[in-house]
């Protein structure tokens, strides 16, 4: 999802990230409706199963996203201007949370509970609070943008204490709760929180936009993605069929396996070379994608008043959530007042 927010910091437009942030939008809602299949089928069932294998497959696009704001906005010679973009998300936050809050207030006539789910917001618009805290610490992100070693330290700083350390305990705790409390007491003593958040994600992207990454890496990267998935998936099933307790161990983005997946598919799209007639069409559909982010719940839900979820439509569902949101986002966009809530 890209706001207005997010400048280019080259003269050139690379269609390559309008075409990974098109996919990746694509699969926020091939995720969001997989992950309504997953909590409602029978643990172990064909459906479930397979609503699991989809989830795992797109695990990947949320931080997708914030790789493509650190590989943009890092090494941008402009000024950073928090404050107008911090303002942005902030209003953002206010339109979109408030209109999903009136809904709920719709249904429960509870203002209470309304105004508790607005500062919370809907499940999708954590993306808001965290984008913000990113352009609230871009200032300092931008100085490790003058070397590579600084670059590279923080990634690897983020890569211990913010995937693999707490994915090790985390998967322990399935085990032994006291190795757990153990561990997980060990990590927070040393509290390296400076490193922690989607922080990682955004430095890596610039690394690995701006540095670019050699033919043997780049397969390695693949074969790591590919693993990742697998490990998602297999995991994530092996666990909660083992516990008969939908487990999500493996399912977040902090998770070595997550990363894996995530830099794979960085890294193939950022080497795609978009032929040049598909840039402009990319580009201007790469302008729905926020829109289509911020709209796509209340069209799913809608979509399940009308017909309720069938385990074998997850594909055809995502696609018509999809299109119907563009198509939405288009006529917003074509309001003046409107528009600027979807740009």
């Amino acid at each position: 999802m890209r706001s207005r927010t997010e400048i280019d910091a080259s003269n050139q437009r690379d269609a390559s990230l309008d075409a990974l942030r098109i996919t990746a939008t694509f699969c926020v809602v091939l995720l969001h409706v997989s992950a309504k299949v997953w909590v409602k089928e029978p643990v172990g069932s064909e459906s479930w199963i397979t609503a699991t294998f989809f989830d795992s497959l797109v695990r990947w696009c949320a931080p997708a996203f914030v790789m493509i704001s650190g590989s943009l906005l890092m090494g941008s010679d402009k000024p950073a201007r928090v404050r107008e973009r911090f303002l942005k998300i902030v209003l953002l936050y206010v339109v979109w949370s408030g209109f999903y809050s009136l809904i709920d207030w719709s249904e429960t006539g509870d203002w209470g509970h309304a105004l508790k789910h607005f500062v919370e917001g809907h499940y999708h618009l954590w993306y808001l609070y965290m984008i913000g805290g990113m352009f609230l610490i871009l200032p300092l992100l931008k100085l490790l943008a003058k070397k590579k070693e600084y670059l590279q330290y923080y990634v690897v700083l983020a890569v211990l204490f913010n995937f693999l350390f707490p994915q090790v305990i985390q998967v322990i705790s399935l085990y032994s709760r006291s190795w757990y409390r153990i561990l997980e007491f060990a990590f927070q003593e040393v509290g390296v929180n400076a490193v922690l958040g989607y922080s990682g994600y955004f430095v890596l992207g610039y690394l690995l936009y701006h540095y670019g990454v050699s033919r043997r890496d780049r397969l390695i990267m693949y074969l790591f993605g590919i693993a990742g998935v697998a490990v998602t998936f297999l995991g994530t099933k092996y666990y909660t069929e083992t516990t008969l307790k939908l487990q999500e161990v493996f399912f977040s983005n902090f998770t070595i396996n997550v990363l894996a997946t995530s830099i794979a598919v960085f890294v193939l799209f950022k080497q795609w070379d978009v032929p040049q007639r598909w840039g402009k069409h990319l580009r201007t559909f790469s302008g729905y994608c926020l829109g289509i982010y911020l709209i796509h719940p209340i069209v799913l839900e809608a979509l399940e008043l009308y017909d309720p979820y069938l385990p074998e439509q997850i594909i055809l569902r995502t696609l018509i959530a999809f299109v119907l949101s563009a198509i939405i986002t288009r006529l917003l966009k074509m309001i003046p007042v409107i528009k600027k809530s979807v740009t």
